[in-house]
């Protein structure tokens, strides 16, 4: 025995303290965002029974336990959602949108922007100037060139009164490139964009859904996707967390799991949802058609909620095993 020590034979007691079910939930879904195969389609996860005292962020908790270079974490409030005009599936589809888009690397984001009415209102600030900056050097060559000076001079004289003012007008150089940057900049404010489908659906899902226009936004929220985890190198993952679906009615949160499972199908994608799930699966049941009080209504409902979520963890004694489909 070496000197100072004590004789007795009691273990020690682990310094580290016991962890809360939001960190034991946090390592679940990070055992399946690191090991799921890649060839499954996406994963959907429901996290419910919040029992902790406040609801954690657990988007935050996963930034902080996956890096941030080999996956991408998204954060989404349903509640900030409800009493917006626009559908369940077009919000999703704006958010899935607006957090790729911001991942992707700069030359991207450069030429191949996403629609201005997805873009934060910082980005859409950047997008103006950057707009007008760019408008400005190519009227200001168009000025500068004699011969295309005076074809825009011609054409400018062919259009009767306005068309000879307008002529006058652009006699000055200066002018001349103040008009040319604006026709200029509102030409580029309208044209570049990466996203004309996924802007169309948000405006209207349902009438987009009658042309069948689901697969032309699945298909540019999955190139995004790609784009913003780099080609998923490395078994990227791009991890979307929905938070608050149980401060929503019930048939808003099942429209919005329904339109995620045909819209949001790329490769690598979570999908975790944070609530709870029995508002959602009353309103299943009542799409049976069937009286809510019918065990089997209940049944279909039940079965309806699993298909579109069928992985579910409950917070108070989540373990990494709780995740996997049941």
């Amino acid at each position: 025995m070496k000197p100072g020590t004590s004789s007795s034979t009691t273990p020690a007691k682990p310094d580290h303290a016991r962890p809360s079910p939001a960190d034991a939930v946090v390592t679940a879904i990070e055992v399946v965002v690191v090991e799921w195969p890649d060839d499954d389609p996406p994963i959907t996860v429901a996290v419910t029974g919040w029992d902790t005292g406040g609801q954690p962020d657990i988007a935050d908790l996963l930034r902080e336990r996956l890096p941030a270079r080999s996956h991408v974490v998204c954060s989404l409030d349903a509640a900030d959602w409800e009493g917006d005009a626009l559908p369940a599936g077009g919000l999703l589809a704006r958010g899935v949108a607006r957090a790729a888009g911001e991942r992707r690397n700069r030359v991207r984001r450069a030429f191949q922007p996403i629609s201005v009415e997805m873009s934060s209102p910082r980005t859409r600030r950047r997008r103006k100037v950057l707009a007008g900056v760019v408008s400005a050097f190519i009227a200001a060559g168009v000025v500068a060139l004699p011969d295309v000076r005076a074809a825009v001079f011609s054409m400018a004289g062919k259009g009767g009164p306005v068309g000879e003012l307008a002529s006058q007008a652009v006699r000055s150089p200066v002018v001349a490139a103040v008009l040319l940057a604006l026709v200029f900049w509102v030409v580029l404010g309208r044209a570049w964009t990466a996203t004309t489908a996924i802007a169309r659906f948000t405006a209207s899902v349902r009438d987009e859904a009658t042309k069948g226009t689901f697969e032309e936004v699945r298909d540019q929220l999955a190139k995004l996707v790609r784009q913003a985890l780099r080609a998923r190198r490395h078994g990227r993952r791009f991890v979307v967390v929905v938070r608050n679906i149980d401060r929503c009615g019930g048939d808003f949160v099942l429209e919005l799991c329904e339109t995620a499972k045909k819209i949001v199908r790329a490769p690598g994608v979570v999908l975790v949802f944070l609530g709870d799930l029995r508002t959602m699966e009353e309103a299943a049941v009542r799409k049976t058609g069937l009286p809510v009080e019918s065990a089997h209504a209940r049944r279909l409902g039940r079965r309806h909620v699993r298909k579109l979520i069928p992985n579910v963890v409950a917070l108070p004694h989540a373990t990494s095993d709780e995740v996997w489909e049941r």
